[in-house]
């Protein structure tokens, strides 16, 4: 049984997101009291130790004509471990790509957490818009998938 978890998406987009920063999400689903997300630095805060299951889905194109690599990376922003990366080299800012990665971490109460734009260049989240009112530009699930190991 998954003890905790927490799904939010991007279904608008973002632009120039800036080589370093952390990609923004919002419309937070949350079960339980492990996880929370922070809007103001578009972070998880893990509350309970364990062993998280982290995915992210974005649709990103780089924002420099001359720049075809995107990179993302799950990492933890306050000691800078990189739990996960994903990346392309053929995105073009007219030809947007669908990054997915996931990974597996034990985590800690007090980490946080952030998918991280290390392209090494300015990127945007581009919006992909369905039938209706639909539309994605990107998603991140982080859910608890066992207790802490040693």
């Amino acid at each position: 049984t998954v003890a905790t978890s927490l799904y939010s998406t991007n279904s608008t987009g973002s632009t120039d997101v800036a080589d370093g920063a952390n990609l923004a999400f919002a419309n937070v689903s949350a079960i339980g009291t492990g996880l929370t997300y922070d809007a103001a630095t578009n972070t998880v805060q893990v509350l309970e130790d364990g062993v998280y299951l982290i995915n992210w889905n974005v649709n990103t194109a780089p924002i420099d004509e001359t720049t075809t690599t995107t990179v993302l990376t799950a990492e933890n922003t306050e000691t800078g471990t990189v739990y996960g990366i994903v990346g392309n080299s053929s995105a073009s800012n007219t030809n947007p790509v669908l990054l997915s990665g996931s990974t597996v971490a034990n985590l800690s109460a007090g980490d946080v957490i952030a998918i991280v734009n290390r392209s090494g260049t300015a990127i945007d989240l581009t919006t992909s818009v369905g039938s209706g009112t639909e539309s994605f530009a990107g998603s991140l699930t982080v859910a608890k998938i066992g207790e802490a190991t040693a």
